[in-house]
Formats: structure tokens, C-alpha cells, sequence
């Protein structure tokens, strides 16, 4: 049997499209599975045209319901019927019209216009795809001019539907939804997606797939079928029919194609015929059952036999089975005397047990050989019958496994398109737990063949992009600016400063500073063994006279000639508590961070250095004690070791939380702005990122190269920010 399913969208355009589906199945005992539909898409503003052809579908399913001729004639006898039908389809608008029959796996078809027939059939483990209509205009006196005709098999579904679904379903996407999901389903989908679209055009479609269930109509009354109101003999043509054979294929199942003329109708029954004929009074549904000759189909007879014959093997089966349980009885009992010798009768046994065998030899050579072919068919049967239940078993279970594995693959792949369509909203707990509990299921992915291992690394590529996304990181192409390598092949810097467009990386453990031009890239390097271990650095002076100055390990100051490229020792008075870890400048004062004490320093300039400094925090920070870097704009920012950023204003506290940053920080190791700056730029080598925050703590994103391995210290100039890696120096556009 065939199933059909239909989808349908009205639209809001009505006025000027209308969609026609039509839909006749099987009445009950009908075995052969008699179908009639049609899809019929008709563009004109007049209703006469839709009255028209809802008209003649209804005639026609009267015809073919009533008709004594076979299918193939019945259906022709249609077609002759609308062709006859004078439509003013060239006066008042246009229709793309599919009309076609079913009966026992027959398909005969016509079509007019731009309407979509695809046939779907088996190609390897996907479906292959067939246009079996193309777009052409109807002749000017005709509607359709050709019948084609071909055998569906049991793995194709055919698809029908108005020509403007083509917009919003590909052929590939129906193929997948078929393979996937099934022509109900697919019918489903079709029509929310097509709701979805709100183009304001109606749809209309339908598939016609086989069915391992019988349709199943509810009975109806028979109604009076009347002539014809809108095809008479009057005006239809009276020419002789002129049908011409022509080959075309439907793939391998198209057998013929006919072309169709208008042609009249056979003659009208004499009325005496038409009263005894006359159709009783039948309900009108949108399924329009029709009643059909009640004969036994060909293979409803092989069933029955093939039952027959399976309730003869089972009871040939059972008698074999009974005998062989009343023989090992016997047997048992034999074996038991034979051990023990009860009552002397060992010697009997074995007389009897010799003289059955001698009987069993002479019967079977004395059996007719009739006997003998039955008893081995009878045995072959079995053996067969056995098998086959074993391999439907084993069959059925691979069909579970394989629904089960392809309902886990889709469920997968729904929630990585549900996480990524909630990231393109914005909704960013959603897209959490959607792609947590893709993990979970990608993570239970058993490996079973080697397909397995490519979609499993698909999943896990598509879950670290999904995580990317979230976290806001994003994968920046950098440029090399100075690899400080050609001229020191152990440099391995920790900080820079920028002063106009040259760059100075310094720290770690080689005392050397590095002048670089922006400009050319030029690589200077500037030995300092007087001084070890810089920390920090900061710009002081006027604009004409600018002191760069550096803090060392120690806690003391050295400035930098800029001319002689050497550094001069600087006077820093400070407790012997303080144990000072960064330093910026501001206004020509220099502030400190004292991680010793948990406080930020603000120094007065001396004559031959800076002063002692004020206490400058209103409150002492203990999570300053672990205090790594500061940068000051007007207001100050002190960075800690465990990933704090705090922020201050005249000595005290400001409200400031880091948001939207996934992982946070555990261990940054550098923080700079500037007052021309209106972001914070924070390094993280172990997480191989570096951090852009506004002023607000606001997450601008984080930011990672294929080129870095361990970005150690950042910072802005001219759109660009620049990060020092190890004994490199890159730059990307921000």
C-alpha cells in the first residue's frame, strides 16, 4: 500500500494565488491500493477560474470512482474530460497543475505549468533525486498534452507541490529530511518552516510514499454521482482521440508517456444501465473514498498459500518434535538398564535395539521415493523457516541499533544549532547549557566503525568553536614587529613601555633593555649589569625634556639617557618595610605599589630624586600584598597575582568587577592604560591571551594567536596593540 502527506498554507495573498490539493485513497477492501491527487496552483484574481478547476476535480473523482474501465483507461478518459473543459485559463490568469492516479504501484501522471514533481528513489545509503516535470505552457486549446506512466517502488516518494516551494526547500534538503525523518514528518517540518517564512503566499504540497500499513477509510454512504455539470457532450470536442506512445523514463520506471487530445467521452449509458449503476449517496470528506470492484488480488492468493504451507511446516515441525522427545525418553530409560543391568535385561536390549535398526534400514529403502523428497523438503523447510527467523531477528535488532544511533547523532547536532542560534541572540545561559549537555553527549559518543571517529572529532571541533563564541574569544591573525633573538639569542624580556614610536622591553633575568623602533623595526640593545632585575617603568618630565625612569628589584630608581642609551642611579627614599612591585606616573609624581604593605605610594619630586612618599589609600589592601602590576589615567589600577583588578580614586575604593570574562583571571602577570586610552589591557600567558576591558570592567574580548606562546605584556599604539612574547614582539589590529 502508499501513504499520501499533505501540507498547506493558506497565506495572506489569496486574492491573487490560490492552491488547490485534492486527495482520493482507498476505499476498505480496496487491496490494490487505488490513489487519486492533484495540486493545482491557479493565479488569477477572479474566483471563476479556482471554482472551475475545484469544478472539475470533483467530476473527475466522480468519474474515477464510478468508472468500469481499467486504471490507465479511467484516468486517460479523465485527462480527454478537462481537456474538453473550455477554462479561461489565456483570458484570466494562468494555473500549474499536477494531476495524477495510483493503483496496485502504477503511477500515471499529467502536469501543466511551473508545478514541482520530484521523485526521490534509493542511491546507495543517501537518495538520489528526479525532475519528472518540466516547467511548460499549456497549448492554447488544451490544459494538459501528455500522460506518463511508470512502476514505484516500494523505496520511492514521490513529491508534488506549487512551484514557489522551491525558494525556501531545496531538492537536498527534502533528500535529508526523507532519509532522516519520513514523508510524514517531512510534511510536518515542510509547512512549519514554510508558516515560519511569512511570505504571505500560499504552499501547497504533498508526498506519496509506500506504507507498510493498509489506509484504513471509515465506510460512507454511497451518494448519486450526477453527469457532469460543467462537461457535456455539447461542449466538449468531438474529434477522434489520437494517442501517440513515446518513451520517456521515470529513472529505470518510466515506461511510457502518451500524448492526449481532446477527445469525447465514451457514449452515455443507456438510462436503464445508469439506473441499475447508479451510485448510492456517499458523504463528502476531504478524503474521498469511491467504491471498487470486490476481487481477490493475486498476492492476497500467495499469502494464503504461503500460510497454508508455514501451518503445515510448523505441524510437521512438532510431530518431529514430539517423536525426538519420545525417543530420547525411551532412550534414557535404554541407557539406565544398559548401565545397571536391571533384571538381566541387557542382552534383550540389545537384540531390540538391533532389530529396530534393522526395521528403520528396511524402511527407509523400501519408502517411496516421493516419501524420501517430501521428508527432505520437510527438513530443508525448517532449516529455511529457522533461518529466516534468526535473520529477521538479527535484521531487526541492527534497524533498533542504527534508529538509536541516528536519533543520538541528530539530538547531538540539535543542541550544537539550538547553542549556536542562542549565541547569535545573546543568550549566553542558554547556549551554557546547551553546549554543557552537548559535551556530556559527545563524551558518551561510543566509537563503533571508523565513521564514528571523524564525526565524533566534528562534534568536539564544533563544540570548541561554540566555546570560543561564548567565552567572546577571538583568534586574531598577528604581525611580527622585532624578533630581540638576532640580537640577543637568550632574550626573554617581561615588560614594555612606549615612549612616542619607540618601544623599551626590559625585566627578567637578562639585564638588558631593548630599544625598538615602531617605525623601521630596528632592535638596540642597552646592557644595564649596574642595575639588575628591572620591575617597572615610567615617563616623567616636561615634553621637551622627557625622563624615562625604572624600578629595580631592590626597590631604588634609575633613569635612562636617552641620548647615551646607559642608566644613572636615582634617588628613591623609601621604609625598610616596603617592598615596591610596580610604578606609574602622573602629573610628574611617581606612585608606587608597595606590595609590603598592602598600599599605593604617592612621591613628591626632590632635587636629586623623589621623596619618601605619602601613604596615599585611605585603607590599607590586603590583596595588594600579592600585588603585580598598576597604570594610572586619572584614576589608579593595581593588578594582583590571583587575577584582582581594583580601581581607586583619590585614595579610596571605587566600585569595579571584571563581567562577561570566561575563565576569569588566576594568574595575569601585566596591566596597562593610558589616558588616551579608553580600555585596560591585561596579559595572561598560562590562558596564551591577552584581556581588553573598558574602564567599567566591561569585556571587550579575549584575544588569541596561533603565533603566541606565552604573550607576557601588552599594550596600545595606534590602533594596534602590541604583545610581547618570550624574545618576540607582534601586533595585532585593535
Amino acid at each position: 500500500m502508499f501513504a499520501l502527506h499533505e501540507f498547506f498554507i493558506k497565506g495572506s495573498r489569496s486574492s491573487g494565488s490560490h492552491v488547490l490539493i485534492h486527495l482520493s485513497e482507498p476505499q476498505p477492501g480496496d487491496t490494490h491500493g487505488s490513489y487519486l491527487f492533484s495540486v493545482a496552483e491557479i493565479q488569477s484574481k477572479k474566483p471563476a477560474l479556482v471554482q472551475a478547476v475545484q469544478q472539475l476535480l470533483d467530476e473527475a473523482d466522480k468519474m474515477y470512482s464510478s468508472s468500469t474501465l481499467d486504471h490507465r483507461e479511467a484516468f486517460e478518459h479523465m485527462v480527454r474530460m478537462i481537456n474538453g473543459t473550455k477554462l479561461p485559463v489565456h483570458r484570466i490568469g494562468s494555473v500549474n497543475w499536477f494531476f495524477g492516479a495510483m493503483n496496485d504501484g502504477l503511477l500515471l501522471f499529467t502536469a501543466t505549468g511551473k508545478v514541482r514533481a520530484e521523485l526521490f528513489y534509493q542511491k546507495g545509503s543517501s537518495l538520489g533525486s528526479l525532475t519528472i516535470h518540466k516547467p511548460t505552457p499549456p497549448a492554447a486549446d488544451t490544459i494538459f498534452d501528455e500522460v506518463s506512466e511508470g512502476r514505484m517502488k516500494t523505496t520511492d516518494t514521490l513529491f508534488v507541490s506549487s512551484p514557489n516551494t522551491g525558494g525556501h526547500i531545496s531538492s537536498d534538503i527534502l533528500a535529508r529530511m526523507l532519509l532522516t525523518q519520513g514523508a510524514e514528518k517531512a510534511s510536518s517540518i515542510i509547512e512549519q518552516k514554510l508558516n515560519t517564512a511569512r511570505t504571505g503566499e500560499p504552499y501547497g504540497g504533498l508526498f506519496l510514499e509506500a506504507s507498510d500499513e493498509p489506509v484504513i477509510v471509515p465506510p460512507v454512504d454511497p451518494v448519486e454521482a450526477p453527469l457532469p455539470v460543467a462537461v457535456t457532450p455539447e461542449n466538449v470536442d468531438q474529434t477522434q482521440a489520437a494517442v501517440k506512445a513515446k518513451a520517456k523514463g521515470l529513472m529505470s520506471r518510466l515506461k511510457r508517456q502518451k500524448k492526449v487530445e481532446k477527445a469525447p467521452p465514451p457514449p452515455p449509458k443507456h438510462a436503464s444501465e445508469r439506473a441499475k449503476s447508479k451510485p448510492k449517496k456517499r458523504v463528502e470528506t476531504n478524503f474521498r473514498p469511491r467504491q471498487m470492484k470486490r476481487e481477490e488480488p493475486l498476492h492476497s492468493l500467495i499469502l494464503i498459500m504461503l500460510g497454508r504451507a508455514i501451518f503445515i511446516v510448523l505441524s510437521n515441525i512438532f510431530l518431529l518434535l514430539k517423536s525426538a522427545a519420545v525417543g530420547v525418553w525411551r532412550g534414557s530409560i535404554m541407557v539406565l538398564l544398559l548401565i545397571t543391568n536391571k533384571g538381566n535385561q541387557r542382552n534383550t536390549i540389545k537384540e531390540q535395539v538391533a532389530m529396530s535398526m534393522n526395521e528403520h534400514r528396511h524402511a527407509v529403502r523400501k519408502a517411496p521415493l516421493l516419501s524420501k523428497i517430501l521428508f527432505a523438503l520437510t527438513v530443508v523447510s525448517a532449516i529455511v523457516f529457522v533461518g529466516s527467523l534468526i535473520h529477521l531477528r538479527i535484521k531487526d535488532n541492527a534497524r533498533v541499533r542504527e534508529t538509536a544511533r541516528s536519533n543520538e547523532i541528530q539530538a547531538i547536532e540539535d543542541k550544537l544549532l539550538a547553542a549556536e542560534k542562542s549565541l547569535l541572540y545573546s543568550d549566553k545561559d542558554r547556549a551554557r547549557s546547551l553546549i554543557a549537555e552537548a559535551e556530556h553527549d559527545v563524551a558518551g559518543f561510543a566509537i563503533i566503525d571508523p565513521e564514528d571517529v571523524t564525526k565524533k572529532a566534528s562534534f568536539e571541533q564544533s563544540l570548541a568553536e561554540l566555546e570560543l563564541t561564548l567565552r567572546d574569544v577571538r583568534i586574531v591573525p598577528s604581525t611580527l614587529i622585532a624578533d630581540l633573538s638576532q640580537a640577543n639569542p637568550n632574550a626573554a624580556p617581561t615588560k614594555l613601555f612606549l615612549l612616542g614610536d619607540e618601544l623599551f622591553a626590559f625585566g627578567g633575568e637578562e639585564d638588558v633593555i631593548y630599544r625598538i623602533s615602531l617605525l623601521t623595526g630596528n632592535v638596540v640593545p642597552n646592557p644595564h649589569s649596574a642595575f639588575p632585575t628591572l620591575l617597572g617603568a615610567a615617563l616623567g618630565g616636561t615634553d621637551e625634556e622627557p625622563q624615562l625612569s625604572f624600578l629595580t628589584e631592590q626597590s631604588n630608581l634609575a633613569t635612562f639617557d636617552l641620548a647615551a642609551g646607559a642608566l644613572q642611579s636615582l634617588e628613591l627614599e623609601k621604609s625598610q618595610s616596603s617592598a615596591f612591585a610596580a610604578m606609574a606616573m602622573y602629573n610628574n609624581r611617581l606612585y608606587t605599589l608597595d606590595a609590603g604593605r598592602g598600599q599605593i605610594l604617592r612621591h613628591d619630586r626632590t632635587q636629586t630624586g623623589f621623596s619618601r612618599g605619602d601613604i596615599w589609600l585611605t585603607a590599607p589592601e590586603p590583596s595588594l600584598l600579592d600585588g603585580v602590576d598598576m597604570a594610572i589615567d586619572g584614576n589608579v589600577y593595581a593588578l594582583t597575582k590571583a587575577g584582582g583588578v581594583f580601581k581607586y580614586s583619590r585614595g579610596n575604593q571605587q566600585a569595579f568587577a571584571v563581567k562577561g570574562l570566561e575563565p576569569g583571571l588566576a594568574s595575569p602577570t601585566s596591566l596597562w592604560t593610558s589616558t588616551d586610552s579608553r580600555y585596560l589591557y591585561i596579559t595572561e600567558p598560562s590562558e596564551q591571551r591577552v584581556v581588553i576591558l573598558t574602564k567599567q570592567g566591561i569585556t571587550v574580548g579575549q584575544f588569541i594567536s596561533d603565533s603566541w606562546q606565552m604573550p607576557i605584556s601588552a599594550l596600545s599604539y595606534n590602533n594596534n596593540t602590541i604583545v610581547l612574547d618570550g624574545g618576540k614582539i607582534y601586533s595585532f589590529e585593535f
